[in-house]
């Protein structure tokens, strides 16, 4: 209970850009805990609970982003004056419970087991959160798409037996007076005005920002003549002299500064492959980079809308050249939570998720190694998932070179057909793990939605094509949108984020690298000095190739980024309302990034500070797929065969 609670408080701290010392956090987590124990409040409301305190905090007057001991007392005094009192009031039939269904189902009001027993809450792209346990008795399996109802074709009963995430429900916009995040007081529309794409950089920009003026490398010294050297981003970040904090510099204070080195914050705005010209920018002004002796630190791609750290010099020529780039750094909060997830009992066994990716319905030699693979995991017993997921495409070949494939070669009548054939296939072959099991179906490239298939989010597949399988009442099927957020025992679990993109080649297209090859080999030219300029592209090639792994890289540049789709408008192009539900505003346990691009079919692991990555790879290809313990945090790769 202690670790969901902390989990929710920090979110809503940095959704308003505080903070809180360990002291004051300890105190905060005690009150929202003694609050759960006096008036009987369920685990549902502790973000709610979470959000009223930090409104408290911010109304007693906070003068920068760490909040004192002292605030945060008597802000405790009277959220816990007020709270009591208004649950005092409350009738005892008005209070929210969550009941799960099945053989494990409890009263999980007020309760440290809220987490057990395989209860998942899915959240969708659009702002709707559902139950793992809930699909059969609700007579729907699919995830309510929030504004989009109507044009989905969910009926109101479904709409009904969804309760709204308070995250995703509204949009968020930047309240500068204030420093944090507040939400518009329009709703979210398909077509919104102009002003939302320039609000969606902002709003990243913003986002980043604030995770950067938290880092301690970053936080100035109240003493800093007597402080020892602090810790550094980077061999290429050290700051010269005797400073042991990094200072960020405006690109408008830059013409002043010509010759000295600086650090900016900004958003590369404009990339010209052909002219190898980079323009950044932040909220003061544009600059052009010079990319020709930049090292790039850190693992990742770099590429367009990205925000990036560039230190370097202002010349006169008003070009700023890069010595080193970097991703903004993660939170430091990360091995925290990392250290609280292995404490966990690892001898008890968990929720098991499965992951597959690839899942070829209209392949026989692909179903037939489905059967084989849900065969191994209907073993009984606590080791049998929970969760299934299934990632498209689900139909063989996705029409190309179209804007929507819905109603492409027959796409939806097929994909209607292959889908009763797969649910016959498990209730017939596996009913126990049909009867144990929620199966969750996210999406693919040229599966037939609402929305062309190159728009993010995507959503959840034609409910046309699925309404026979939600009337299906001994086989209990989710269909989700594109990307799907899992959260593990209610709103204040772990969260695993899965998202079904070719993304590793997108972000290897758009790479920053082949731009510096390109200035390299121009002034090699323009030069005719084959001695040194030709070892410089050398060895501007040797520390690409050898910058670690594609599917590590593109992990590292997505979680660094807080976004899941950090690339050009023309290449992801993404429905401006709806940006805010491919943020990750705090590191996920896991990030299954469904990735068919990466050149290697079978699965892989990696691990980013505390997050999980996974990858199933292509089981229409590899019969590979990956399960996911959720309690424990540990993914276990499997493959079969014919």
């Amino acid at each position: 209970m202690e670790r969901e609670v902390k989990r929710c408080l920090r979110e809503s701290l940095k959704r308003h850009g505080l903070s809180l010392r360990k002291q004051g956090l300890s105190a905060a987590v005690a009150s929202i805990e003694n609050l759960v124990a006096k008036c009987g409040t369920s685990v549902v409301e502790v973000l709610d609970l979470a959000e009223k305190l930090v409104n408290v905090i911010e109304d007693e007057g906070v003068d920068s982003c760490v909040v004192d001991e002292a605030t945060v007392a008597a802000a405790l005094k009277k959220f816990d004056g007020h709270e009591v009192a208004e649950a005092a009031g409350r009738p005892e039939e008005g209070r929210e419970k969550v009941v799960t269904e099945g053989p494990n189902a409890t009263d999980r009001g007020g309760r440290d087991d809220d987490d057990k027993g395989g209860h998942f809450t899915l959240v969708d792209a659009f702002g709707k959160l559902r139950s793992s346990e809930g699909f059969r008795s609700s007579g729907s399996c699919s995830i309510g798409p929030g504004s989009m109802d109507e044009g989905l074709g969910n009926s109101s009963s479904q709409q009904k037996a969804s309760a709204e995430d308070p995250c995703l429900a509204q949009p968020l916009g930047w309240d500068e007076v204030h420093g944090k995040f507040v939400k518009k007081s329009r709703t979210r529309c398909m077509l919104p005005p102009a002003s939302s794409k320039v609000a969606l950089f902002r709003e990243r920009y913003f986002l980043l920002r604030r995770r950067v003026q938290r880092n301690a490398n970053f936080l100035k010294p109240a003493l800093e003549n007597v402080t020892a050297g602090g810790q550094s981003l980077g061999g290429a970040m050290a700051r010269a002299g005797s400073q042991s904090w990094c200072e960020l510099a405006e690109i408008s204070a830059l013409l002043g500064c010509v010759g000295e080195q600086k650090l900016i914050l900004c958003l590369i705005s404009t990339v010209d492959h052909d002219d190898a010209r980079v323009v950044v920018e932040d909220l003061s002004g544009t600059v052009e980079v010079d990319l020709s002796s930049c090292h790039f630190a850190g693992e990742g791609y770099y590429a367009e809308n990205m925000v990036v750290l560039i230190e370097g010099q202002m010349q006169s020529s008003l070009v700023f050249k890069a010595s080193a780039l970097i991703f903004p750094p993660l939170d430091e909060e990360a091995e925290e939570t990392e250290a609280a997830g292995a404490g966990e009992d690892a001898a008890e066994q968990g929720d098991r998720i499965a992951f597959f990716s690839d899942l070829t319905l209209e392949d026989p030699d692909c179903l037939k190694k489905f059967s084989k693979a849900l065969a191994r995991l209907d073993s009984g017993g606590p080791t049998t998932p929970r969760l299934v997921v299934l990632a498209g495409p689900f139909l063989s070949r996705p029409a190309e070179n179209l804007a929507c494939s819905a109603f492409a070669s027959n796409a939806g009548d097929r994909l209607r057909s292959r889908l009763k054939d797969l649910a016959g296939l498990i209730k017939s072959d596996h009913p126990a793990l049909a009867e144990a099991a929620t199966f969750v179906l996210v999406p693919g490239p040229g599966d037939p939605t609402p929305l062309p298939r190159t728009l993010l989010p995507q959503p959840a597949l034609l409910s046309c094509l699925t309404k026979d399988l939600e009337e299906d009442q001994g086989l209990k099927m989710a269909f989700a949108s594109n990307p799907l957020r899992i959260r593990r025992g209610g709103v204040g679990g772990g969260e695993i984020v899965v998202f079904r993109d070719d993304l590793q080649a997108k972000l290897r297209r758009h790479d920053l690298r082949e731009v510096r090859l390109r200035v390299l080999r121009e002034r090699e030219r323009e030069e005719a000095a084959a001695g040194n300029e030709a070892m410089a592209v050398d060895d501007a090639r040797k520390e690409d190739a050898g910058d670690g792994d594609g599917f590590r890289k593109a992990c590292s540049t997505v979680l660094h980024q807080s976004h899941l789709a950090p690339l050009p408008s023309f290449s992801h192009p993404i429905v401006w309302d709806y940006d805010q539900s491919l943020w990750m505003t705090t590191q996920p346990d896991a990030l299954v990034l469904c990735d068919g691009s990466g050149g290697v079919e079978g699965p892989r692991l990696e691990r980013v500070k505390a997050t999980e990555c996974l990858n199933a790879g292509s089981f229409s290809s590899a019969g590979s797929f990956v399960v996911y313990d959720s309690r424990n945090r540990k993914a276990e790769a499997m493959s079969v065969s014919l």
